[in-house]
């Protein structure tokens, strides 16, 4: 009979987990301000990959990679929309000062610039 006593005890592998993913990956879902939104969303997404290194992301933490994409995604959104409303608002002015010009009929649209 062989004893080893002089073994090392073997750590159990344990699934790595951080539950600042899942906040900061809700934290990009629910604040839909687009630089707000990405930069929550980028800090989830790197520190999920880190922990990935690591082993297979599990439970909360894949949780939180997912909120991080789906916030990313709606934010990204957010962004395009804003943009898109800013340029057809400038268009509008610009319109608006052209049919108007400098005539008497421009005096009680004044205050909408």
């Amino acid at each position: 009979m062989d004893n080893n006593y002089n073994a090392t005890p073997v750590k159990p592998a344990v699934a790595p987990s951080d539950p600042s993913i899942f906040v900061f990956g809700l934290l990009s879902l629910v604040l839909s301000v687009p630089i707000v939104g990405f930069i929550f969303a980028l800090v989830a997404r790197n520190k999920a990959k880190k922990l990935a290194v690591q082993g297979e992301l599990t439970g909360i933490t894949k949780v939180g990679k997912i909120l991080a994409t789906i916030g990313f995604i709606i934010n990204l959104i957010t962004l395009i929309v804003g943009v898109a409303y800013a340029i057809f608002y400038v268009v509008y002015i610009v319109f608006l000062l052209g049919i108007l010009g400098m005539s008497e009929m421009a005096i009680p649209f004044m205050f909408l610039f």
